[in-house]
């Protein structure tokens, strides 16, 4: 169904979003839950509401093919109630703007976000797994 990673205190993040200077990896916070494609809406919201997290990225296999946020799935799931889960998440998410890795530069992925009005963006590892969230400032 779902994999979860916690999120870490907001402290924490405050700290090390302080400089510009400072790599991906030191400003991302983990605070996202991985799911299938083929998952249904109601299934994504019910661990969401369990867990805490707020950010979804949509695998398929090994690759990140979208994200949703848990405001969101929880929009697209007040319009399923009462309606059978048939509703996926492949049906709702949003394509990857771009591919983000945690060796890229800080202030150019934030910049990008900004010209996109993003409010998030999920980083990738060296090796393409899931490292946590970025947020804009």
């Amino acid at each position: 169904m779902g994999m979860v990673m916690l999120a870490q205190r907001e402290q924490d993040f405050a700290e090390r979003s302080r400089s510009n200077n400072q790599s991906v990896r030191d400003a991302i916070i983990v605070d996202i839950t991985v799911f299938s494609p083929l998952s249904t809406i109601w299934d994504a919201a019910y661990i969401l509401g369990k867990t805490g997290c707020n950010y979804i990225a949509v695998f398929d296999g090994s690759e990140l093919v979208g994200i949703l946020s848990r405001i969101q799935l929880e929009e697209y799931a007040k319009g399923q109630y009462g309606k059978p889960p048939k509703l996926l998440l492949r049906d709702v998410m949003l394509p990857i703007p771009f591919r983000a890795r945690i060796y890229d530069r800080l202030v150019t992925l934030r910049e990008a976000m900004m010209k996109r009005g993003l409010s998030w963006l999920p980083i990738l590892d060296e090796k393409g797994n899931l490292a946590g969230v970025l947020l804009p400032s």
